[in-house]
């Protein structure tokens, strides 16, 4: 997936939800998602609180 992006690319993922509002059974549980995009060295990422109950991670590919 991440070869799909060129390096200095952006890519936007939207309609995340900050872990406070996660049910409760999700709690203690790490999301694969945020993990991958946040995580991967190849990558520089953040995560923006756009609204109180909704997040989107802005990453480009940085290798």
């Amino acid at each position: 997936m991440i070869t799909a992006l060129k390096p200095g690319g952006f890519i936007l993922l939207d309609d995340l939800t900050p872990e406070e509002y996660w049910p409760s059974e999700w709690h203690g549980r790490t999301d694969p998602i945020r993990e991958f995009w946040l995580k991967d060295p190849r990558i520089a990422a953040t995560e923006i609180r756009v609204t109180a109950k909704n997040s989107v991670i802005l990453a480009t590919r940085i290798q």
